[in-house]
């Protein structure tokens, strides 16, 4: 029995490699988009990972998923269903907290960026109205403004030195660095460079819009703030519960790991957590 979880995690690995092998085209498809996904992710959130490091860094990952799950059954030695759901939880866990992560960081940097845009305009109108053009007005919005919008507007810069017009540099940025002010930005310029028009005037009025949406964005999370503590609270109190009792409970924790209604229970408790913390997160969230 000291070999069963080594012979259920081998026979695991040899029914992917056959899952794989069947469904090889379909497989390779969504890897391919997935790791699209990630690429355009770590470039909005500045992560420099190159794929032979970030190859070695899934072998770590899974290798640490699979000590720790050899590790959780030696130790409780549950049944094999519970076995079995453990081997898809485990990894499923890590995949999440890794995207999560991700999203996580990108929302900041993009949080700063649009937080900066203000400042950022108002410079550029600066700029203008000594006379510079709108090239030159972005060269003082590298030199004067901190990261990330003097990487992004950098990036943008580059690109026009390379014979890239400077509207088309900054569509790049809006797609690359997403929000509804840096894409009114980009369509604002290009409209104004085809029809012409007090582009000065133009961007000190969307400069004044962004500090307006940032005054009503305060005043929503201010007013959301009891909504997003529930969700904490309500979300993390089974979680400290179930975590309390798989420690100290072998009796209650034999119940959920080794019979099939505690397997239900436990599925049952995942899903209703996961529908809450989605649920409270739209309730919690308004767009301005």
């Amino acid at each position: 029995m000291a070999f069963a979880p080594v012979a259920l995690a081998i026979s695991l690995l040899a029914g992917v490699a056959v899952v794989w092998s069947l469904f090889a085209e379909r497989l390779n498809g969504y890897v391919d988009a997935m790791l699209a996904w990630y690429v355009r992710m770590f470039e909005r959130a500045a992560i420099v990972v190159s794929p032979p490091q970030m190859r070695k860094r899934s072998l770590i990952a899974l290798a640490i998923v699979l000590v720790a799950w050899l590790a959780t059954v030696l130790m409780l030695n549950p049944s094999t269903l519970a076995d079995c759901l453990l081997a898809v939880l485990y990894p499923g866990f890590v995949v999440v907290a890794v995207r999560l992560w991700i999203v996580r960081r990108v929302e900041k940097r993009l949080a700063e960026f649009s937080g900066q845009l203000e400042m950022v305009l108002r410079l550029v109108v600066s700029a203008l109205r000594v006379g510079l053009g709108l090239r030159q007005a972005i060269g003082m919005v590298i030199n004067e403004m901190p990261a990330p919008a003097n990487v992004e507007f950098g990036r943008a810069f580059a690109q026009t030195a390379i014979g890239v017009t400077m509207e088309d540099a900054l569509a790049a940025l809006a797609e690359r660095m997403p929000s509804t002010e840096m894409t009114m930005l980009s369509q604002t310029i290009r409209i104004q460079s085809k029809t012409g028009g007090n582009l000065t005037k133009i961007l000190l009025n969307l400069a004044e819009m962004i500090k307006q949406r940032r005054r009503i964005e305060r005043r929503v999370r201010a007013l959301t703030a009891e909504s997003r503590s529930t969700r904490l609270v309500i979300t993390g109190l089974p979680i400290f519960v179930g975590t309390f009792i798989m420690v100290f409970e072998p009796d209650m924790r034999s119940a959920l790991l080794g019979t099939m209604i505690g397997h239900v229970v436990l599925v049952l408790a995942i899903a209703l957590l996961t529908a809450g913390w989605i649920v409270f997160g739209r309730l919690s969230r308004l767009d301005v």
